[in-house]
C-alpha cells in the first residue's frame, strides 16, 4: 500500500485510522479464538491486554477473570509472555482496579 501525505496532519489521521482497525481486527480475532476454543484461556488473556489497552477496564476484567476460571497457570505464563515480564493474572487485575 502506498501513500502520499499531504501534511502532519493528514497523517496523524490515517494513523489512528490504522491503529482502530488493527484493534478492531486483533478484537475480532480474539473473540473468535475464544468461542472456538472454549477451553483454552490464552485468548482470554489478549482480549483482557486489548480491553485494557483501550481504557475498558470492566471488559479487561471480566476476560481475565474467564481466563483464570479455564486455567490459572496458562493464564499467567501467557500474560508474563505477552508482557516479556514476570507478572501474574491477579496481579494484573489488582493494577486495573482504582486503590480504595
Amino acid at each position: 500500500m502506498e501513500f502520499i501525505v499531504l501534511n502532519d496532519h493528514d497523517l496523524i489521521i490515517r494513523i489512528i485510522c490504522f491503529a482502530r482497525q488493527a484493534f478492531d481486527t486483533s478484537l475480532e480475532q480474539f473473540q473468535a479464538a475464544a468461542t472456538e476454543r472454549p477451553a483454552s484461556a490464552e485468548p482470554h488473556v489478549y482480549l483482557a491486554l486489548l480491553h485494557a489497552n483501550a481504557g475498558r477496564t470492566d471488559a479487561a476484567i471480566q476476560e481475565a477473570n474467564a481466563a483464570v476460571a479455564i486455567d490459572r497457570d496458562t493464564a499467567n505464563r501467557v500474560l508474563a509472555s505477552a508482557l516479556q515480564r514476570p507478572i501474574t493474572i491477579d496481579d494484573f487485575v489488582r493494577s486495573l482496579r482504582p486503590p480504595r
